[in-house]
Protein backbone atom coordinates (compact mmCIF):
# COMPACT_ATOMS: atom_id res chain seq x y z
CA UNK A 1 0.00 0.00 0.00
CA UNK A 2 1.03 3.47 -0.50
CA UNK A 3 2.45 5.64 2.28
CA UNK A 4 0.76 8.86 2.98
CA UNK A 5 1.32 11.50 4.77
CA UNK A 6 -1.74 14.20 4.96
CA UNK A 7 0.24 17.54 5.84
CA UNK A 8 -1.92 20.87 6.45
CA UNK A 9 -1.20 23.03 3.84
CA UNK A 10 -0.20 26.56 5.54
CA UNK A 11 -1.79 28.23 2.17
CA UNK A 12 -4.87 25.79 2.58
CA UNK A 13 -5.75 26.83 6.46
CA UNK A 14 -4.95 30.46 5.33
CA UNK A 15 -7.83 30.56 2.78
CA UNK A 16 -9.79 28.50 5.10
CA UNK A 17 -9.21 30.85 8.20
CA UNK A 18 -10.08 34.15 5.73
CA UNK A 19 -13.29 32.71 4.84
CA UNK A 20 -14.64 30.80 7.78
CA UNK A 21 -12.63 33.28 10.31
CA UNK A 22 -13.87 36.78 8.77
CA UNK A 23 -17.47 35.58 9.37
CA UNK A 24 -17.03 35.26 12.98
CA UNK A 25 -17.33 31.70 13.06
CA UNK A 26 -13.93 30.08 13.41
CA UNK A 27 -10.72 31.01 14.66
CA UNK A 28 -8.00 29.60 12.67
CA UNK A 29 -4.81 28.24 14.88
CA UNK A 30 -1.33 29.17 13.69
CA UNK A 31 0.30 26.41 12.14
CA UNK A 32 3.89 25.48 10.76
CA UNK A 33 3.54 24.50 6.69
CA UNK A 34 5.35 21.12 7.87
CA UNK A 35 3.36 19.80 10.70
CA UNK A 36 1.62 16.37 9.75
CA UNK A 37 -1.90 16.01 10.77
CA UNK A 38 -2.12 12.66 10.07
CA UNK A 39 0.37 10.14 9.53
CA UNK A 40 0.26 6.52 7.78
CA UNK A 41 3.40 5.32 6.50
CA UNK A 42 3.97 3.36 9.43
CA UNK A 43 0.56 1.64 8.85
CA UNK A 44 0.24 -2.39 8.06
CA UNK A 45 -3.06 -2.08 7.26
CA UNK A 46 -5.50 -0.56 4.77
CA UNK A 47 -8.11 0.71 7.01
CA UNK A 48 -5.51 2.67 8.46
CA UNK A 49 -5.76 5.28 5.39
CA UNK A 50 -6.52 9.35 4.46
CA UNK A 51 -10.50 8.84 6.01
CA UNK A 52 -8.97 9.60 9.23
CA UNK A 53 -7.24 12.86 8.21
CA UNK A 54 -10.35 13.70 6.58
CA UNK A 55 -12.55 12.88 9.90
CA UNK A 56 -9.66 15.28 12.06
CA UNK A 57 -9.90 17.87 9.45
CA UNK A 58 -14.17 18.39 9.71
CA UNK A 59 -13.20 18.15 13.61
CA UNK A 60 -10.97 21.00 13.00
CA UNK A 61 -12.55 23.45 10.87
CA UNK A 62 -16.25 23.07 11.42
CA UNK A 63 -16.24 22.05 15.30
CA UNK A 64 -15.83 24.20 17.98
CA UNK A 65 -15.27 23.25 21.61
CA UNK A 66 -18.84 22.75 22.23
CA UNK A 67 -20.69 22.14 18.47
CA UNK A 68 -20.88 23.13 16.01
CA UNK A 69 -21.48 26.05 13.33
CA UNK A 70 -24.40 26.14 10.62
CA UNK A 71 -22.44 28.04 8.54
CA UNK A 72 -19.91 25.82 8.07
CA UNK A 73 -22.66 22.90 7.47
CA UNK A 74 -24.40 24.98 4.23
CA UNK A 75 -28.20 23.31 5.71
CA UNK A 76 -30.93 23.29 3.38
CA UNK A 77 -32.16 26.65 2.40
CA UNK A 78 -29.32 28.63 3.22
CA UNK A 79 -28.14 31.56 0.87
CA UNK A 80 -24.71 31.51 0.54
CA UNK A 81 -24.11 35.28 0.56
CA UNK A 82 -24.96 38.34 2.14
CA UNK A 83 -28.33 39.00 1.51
CA UNK A 84 -29.10 42.32 3.50
CA UNK A 85 -26.58 42.06 6.14
CA UNK A 86 -27.53 38.21 6.72
CA UNK A 87 -26.85 34.15 5.47
CA UNK A 88 -30.43 33.92 5.05
CA UNK A 89 -33.15 30.87 4.65
CA UNK A 90 -34.30 31.22 1.75
CA UNK A 91 -37.09 28.30 0.07
CA UNK A 92 -37.73 27.62 -2.74
CA UNK A 93 -40.95 28.25 -4.48
CA UNK A 94 -42.67 24.95 -4.58
CA UNK A 95 -44.88 23.06 -3.01
CA UNK A 96 -43.33 21.72 0.13
CA UNK A 97 -40.94 24.69 0.41
CA UNK A 98 -38.92 23.02 2.74
CA UNK A 99 -36.15 25.07 4.57
CA UNK A 100 -34.75 23.22 7.56
CA UNK A 101 -33.78 26.01 9.93
CA UNK A 102 -36.11 24.63 12.84
CA UNK A 103 -33.96 25.56 16.59
CA UNK A 104 -35.08 24.89 20.03
CA UNK A 105 -34.76 27.45 22.87
CA UNK A 106 -35.50 27.54 26.05
CA UNK A 107 -35.07 24.16 26.45
CA UNK A 108 -32.11 21.44 25.54
CA UNK A 109 -34.67 18.56 25.76
CA UNK A 110 -35.64 17.63 22.09
CA UNK A 111 -38.82 15.98 23.21
CA UNK A 112 -39.84 19.03 24.84
CA UNK A 113 -39.38 21.24 21.91
CA UNK A 114 -41.18 19.01 19.79
CA UNK A 115 -44.05 18.33 22.43
CA UNK A 116 -44.44 21.90 23.21
CA UNK A 117 -43.81 24.12 20.23
CA UNK A 118 -45.75 26.74 20.86
CA UNK A 119 -42.79 27.47 24.05
CA UNK A 120 -39.60 26.27 22.21
CA UNK A 121 -39.66 26.38 18.40
CA UNK A 122 -38.10 28.74 16.68
CA UNK A 123 -37.03 29.38 13.00
CA UNK A 124 -33.95 30.58 11.73
CA UNK A 125 -34.19 33.87 9.77
CA UNK A 126 -29.97 34.33 9.02
CA UNK A 127 -26.82 34.31 10.17
CA UNK A 128 -24.91 37.60 10.35
CA UNK A 129 -21.09 38.06 9.59
CA UNK A 130 -20.19 37.93 13.69
CA UNK A 131 -21.86 34.61 13.72
CA UNK A 132 -25.28 35.64 15.79
CA UNK A 133 -28.51 33.35 14.43
CA UNK A 134 -31.99 36.07 14.19
CA UNK A 135 -34.56 33.39 15.35
CA UNK A 136 -38.54 34.06 14.91
CA UNK A 137 -40.59 32.41 17.24
CA UNK A 138 -42.49 29.77 15.13
CA UNK A 139 -45.76 30.29 16.77
CA UNK A 140 -47.36 33.42 18.00
CA UNK A 141 -47.71 34.58 21.61
CA UNK A 142 -50.60 33.26 23.38
CA UNK A 143 -52.48 36.90 23.40
CA UNK A 144 -52.72 39.54 20.69
CA UNK A 145 -51.08 42.76 21.28
CA UNK A 146 -51.48 46.61 20.39
CA UNK A 147 -48.48 48.45 19.05
CA UNK A 148 -49.81 51.41 21.36
CA UNK A 149 -52.86 52.36 23.29
CA UNK A 150 -52.78 55.83 21.89
CA UNK A 151 -50.97 56.25 18.38
CA UNK A 152 -47.92 58.39 17.27
CA UNK A 153 -45.46 56.30 18.62
CA UNK A 154 -42.40 54.87 17.02
CA UNK A 155 -40.87 51.43 17.48
CA UNK A 156 -38.63 52.55 20.81
CA UNK A 157 -40.92 54.07 22.70
CA UNK A 158 -44.42 51.70 21.74
CA UNK A 159 -45.55 49.42 24.47
CA UNK A 160 -45.39 46.39 22.18
CA UNK A 161 -41.46 47.35 22.37
CA UNK A 162 -41.65 47.39 26.12
CA UNK A 163 -43.61 44.50 26.79
CA UNK A 164 -41.77 41.77 24.38
CA UNK A 165 -38.58 43.37 26.47
CA UNK A 166 -40.32 42.61 30.01
CA UNK A 167 -43.64 40.62 30.75
CA UNK A 168 -44.98 39.92 27.11
CA UNK A 169 -42.19 37.63 26.54
CA UNK A 170 -38.58 38.43 27.87
CA UNK A 171 -39.44 38.04 31.56
CA UNK A 172 -42.46 35.68 30.97
CA UNK A 173 -41.12 32.04 31.37
CA UNK A 174 -43.88 30.49 30.41
CA UNK A 175 -41.28 31.14 26.81
CA UNK A 176 -37.46 32.47 28.46
CA UNK A 177 -37.73 29.85 31.92
CA UNK A 178 -34.95 32.20 33.36
CA UNK A 179 -31.65 33.92 33.26
CA UNK A 180 -29.55 31.51 32.14
CA UNK A 181 -31.56 31.44 28.30
CA UNK A 182 -32.42 35.48 28.78
CA UNK A 183 -28.70 35.75 28.80
CA UNK A 184 -28.31 33.93 25.57
CA UNK A 185 -29.53 36.70 23.47
CA UNK A 186 -28.27 39.88 22.98
CA UNK A 187 -28.73 43.65 22.90
CA UNK A 188 -28.94 44.35 18.94
CA UNK A 189 -29.98 47.55 17.01
CA UNK A 190 -33.23 47.17 15.33
CA UNK A 191 -33.58 49.24 12.37
CA UNK A 192 -37.08 51.21 12.52
CA UNK A 193 -37.80 52.32 9.56
CA UNK A 194 -40.74 54.54 9.16
CA UNK A 195 -42.37 54.26 5.42
CA UNK A 196 -44.26 56.88 3.13
CA UNK A 197 -44.23 54.37 0.37
CA UNK A 198 -46.13 52.43 -1.03
CA UNK A 199 -43.99 49.95 -2.98
CA UNK A 200 -42.10 46.71 -1.49
CA UNK A 201 -38.75 47.44 -3.51
CA UNK A 202 -38.66 50.54 -2.04
CA UNK A 203 -39.05 50.35 1.69
CA UNK A 204 -36.55 47.34 1.65
CA UNK A 205 -34.34 49.67 0.23
CA UNK A 206 -34.35 51.69 2.56
CA UNK A 207 -34.90 49.90 5.82
CA UNK A 208 -31.72 48.56 6.37
CA UNK A 209 -30.16 51.99 6.28
CA UNK A 210 -32.94 53.59 8.70
CA UNK A 211 -31.99 54.81 12.39
CA UNK A 212 -32.02 51.96 15.41
CA UNK A 213 -33.26 51.20 18.80
CA UNK A 214 -31.19 48.96 20.69
CA UNK A 215 -32.96 46.16 22.29
CA UNK A 216 -33.02 42.20 22.55
CA UNK A 217 -36.14 41.68 21.15
CA UNK A 218 -37.52 42.75 18.45
CA UNK A 219 -39.69 42.11 15.37
CA UNK A 220 -39.47 40.80 12.05
CA UNK A 221 -39.22 43.88 9.17
CA UNK A 222 -40.55 43.65 6.02
CA UNK A 223 -36.56 43.07 4.19
CA UNK A 224 -36.92 39.64 6.68
CA UNK A 225 -40.06 38.91 5.03
CA UNK A 226 -39.84 39.36 1.55
CA UNK A 227 -35.95 37.61 1.53
CA UNK A 228 -37.64 34.47 3.13
CA UNK A 229 -38.09 33.12 -0.83
CA UNK A 230 -34.92 32.45 -3.24
CA UNK A 231 -36.97 35.00 -5.39
CA UNK A 232 -38.16 37.92 -3.46
CA UNK A 233 -42.22 38.44 -3.38
CA UNK A 234 -44.73 38.57 -0.28
CA UNK A 235 -46.61 35.46 -0.47
CA UNK A 236 -47.90 32.85 1.98
CA UNK A 237 -46.08 30.42 0.56
CA UNK A 238 -42.75 31.63 2.22
CA UNK A 239 -41.27 29.42 5.37
CA UNK A 240 -41.84 32.77 6.90
CA UNK A 241 -45.28 33.50 6.72
CA UNK A 242 -47.62 32.86 9.68
CA UNK A 243 -49.93 30.18 8.00
CA UNK A 244 -46.40 27.79 7.65
CA UNK A 245 -46.17 27.67 11.38
CA UNK A 246 -48.88 28.25 13.54
CA UNK A 247 -52.72 27.30 12.79
CA UNK A 248 -53.94 28.85 15.90
CA UNK A 249 -53.27 32.38 15.57
CA UNK A 250 -54.68 35.25 17.82
CA UNK A 251 -55.44 37.81 14.54
CA UNK A 252 -55.27 37.44 10.97
CA UNK A 253 -52.61 40.26 11.07
CA UNK A 254 -49.28 39.85 12.41
CA UNK A 255 -47.29 43.35 13.13
CA UNK A 256 -43.94 44.40 11.65
CA UNK A 257 -41.51 46.82 13.18
CA UNK A 258 -42.09 49.18 10.12
CA UNK A 259 -44.14 52.06 10.41
CA UNK A 260 -46.41 53.34 7.75
CA UNK A 261 -46.82 57.53 6.99
CA UNK A 262 -49.26 59.08 4.19
CA UNK A 263 -46.87 62.13 4.03
CA UNK A 264 -43.02 62.79 4.85
CA UNK A 265 -44.26 64.65 8.32
CA UNK A 266 -47.44 62.55 9.35
CA UNK A 267 -46.53 59.35 11.05
CA UNK A 268 -49.27 58.66 13.37
CA UNK A 269 -51.49 56.15 13.16
CA UNK A 270 -50.47 53.24 11.07
CA UNK A 271 -48.19 50.25 10.89
CA UNK A 272 -46.98 47.74 8.10
CA UNK A 273 -48.30 44.36 8.89
CA UNK A 274 -48.54 40.74 7.03
CA UNK A 275 -51.88 39.39 6.64
CA UNK A 276 -52.18 35.60 7.46
CA UNK A 277 -54.85 34.72 4.60
CA UNK A 278 -53.24 35.45 1.45
CA UNK A 279 -49.39 36.62 2.71
CA UNK A 280 -50.06 40.32 1.24
CA UNK A 281 -48.83 43.07 3.16
CA UNK A 282 -51.30 45.39 4.77
CA UNK A 283 -51.58 48.42 7.21
CA UNK A 284 -53.20 48.64 11.20
CA UNK A 285 -53.56 51.91 13.05
CA UNK A 286 -51.20 51.37 15.95
CA UNK A 287 -54.08 50.27 18.40
CA UNK A 288 -54.95 46.88 17.22
CA UNK A 289 -54.34 44.19 18.93
CA UNK A 290 -52.64 42.08 16.43
CA UNK A 291 -50.77 38.67 16.42
CA UNK A 292 -47.27 38.73 17.22
CA UNK A 293 -43.98 36.84 17.34
CA UNK A 294 -40.63 37.93 18.62
CA UNK A 295 -37.61 38.00 17.13
CA UNK A 296 -34.48 38.03 18.23
CA UNK A 297 -30.67 37.74 18.14
CA UNK A 298 -28.44 35.23 19.81
CA UNK A 299 -24.81 35.33 21.44
CA UNK A 300 -22.43 34.58 18.50
CA UNK A 301 -20.79 31.98 20.90
CA UNK A 302 -23.85 30.10 20.70
CA UNK A 303 -23.56 26.98 18.96
CA UNK A 304 -25.20 23.73 17.64
CA UNK A 305 -24.98 20.28 19.86
CA UNK A 306 -27.40 18.27 17.92
CA UNK A 307 -29.74 18.20 15.29
CA UNK A 308 -30.62 18.15 11.69
CA UNK A 309 -32.88 21.48 11.70
CA UNK A 310 -36.05 19.30 10.38
CA UNK A 311 -39.35 19.88 12.81
CA UNK A 312 -39.05 16.87 14.53
CA UNK A 313 -35.15 16.88 14.83
CA UNK A 314 -34.77 20.45 16.02
CA UNK A 315 -31.40 21.88 16.26
CA UNK A 316 -30.25 21.94 19.92
CA UNK A 317 -28.22 24.07 21.41
CA UNK A 318 -25.05 23.36 23.22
Amino acid sequence: MNKVKLIRSHLLVFVIGLIVGSIGIVVAESINSNEVLYDNTNSNTSSDNVQDAIDEMYNIYNHSSLGFSLLTHTPTGLSTELIGGLYRYQGVQDANNTVNNYICFGTTNKNDCVSYTDKYMYRIIGINTSGQMKLIKKEALNTAYQWNSTTGVDWGHSELYAGLNGSYFLANTQYIPDSSWSDRIVMSDWHCYTSKDNTVSTITERELSAKTTSAKIGLMNIYDYINALEVPEYSNSSWIHISKNDNDIPSDLEWSITRYCTQESYCTYEVWTFRSTYGNLDRRTQTYSLTVRPVFFLSASETIASGSGTITDPYILS
